[in-house]
């Protein structure tokens, strides 16, 4: 086994804190829903929203602490996770990738991000995109 430099081993822990703090950054950033919060906006229990995650359809973004946050721009206007939640994870693979996908613009949906798209009821052209996205290829 080859032992790192002093030099690369700081690197890679100075790399290890920027992520564990862009992880920190985006929960908090985003108001991300504790299990049991999201279980109350969702009118469920807590482990039918790990079941839901678990499934795949609602995106639940793993913390520092190995728990699961979960993200409320993936709700629409009735409090409930859009339709397309499934196809978007699994197309893209991962909940981190399909958070990032409706977080981000997208030329291909006119400059507006996946989640205005989603709101303005274009899902079938969102997941054309996602399509496109998971292919390496653009429309």
């Amino acid at each position: 086994m080859v032992t790192p430099t002093p030099a690369i081993q700081r690197a890679f822990e100075r790399a290890h804190e920027r992520w564990r703090s862009s992880i920190e950054g985006i929960l908090k950033k985003e108001g991300a829903l504790s299990l049991e919060d999201a279980a109350k906006m969702l009118g469920t229990n807590p482990e039918t929203v790990n079941q839901m995650r678990k499934k795949g359809r609602l995106i639940g973004l793993r913390g520092l602490q190995g728990d699961y946050r979960y993200p409320p721009r993936q709700l629409d206007e009735d409090g409930q996770p859009f339709g397309e939640l499934p196809q978007l994870i699994e197309k893209l693979n991962g909940h981190w990738a399909a958070y990032r996908f409706l977080t981000q613009t997208h030329p291909e949906l006119e400059g507006v991000t996946g989640e205005d798209a989603l709101r303005q009821g274009r899902g079938e052209e969102v997941l054309s995109v996602a399509d496109a996205i998971s292919e390496g290829s653009f429309t």
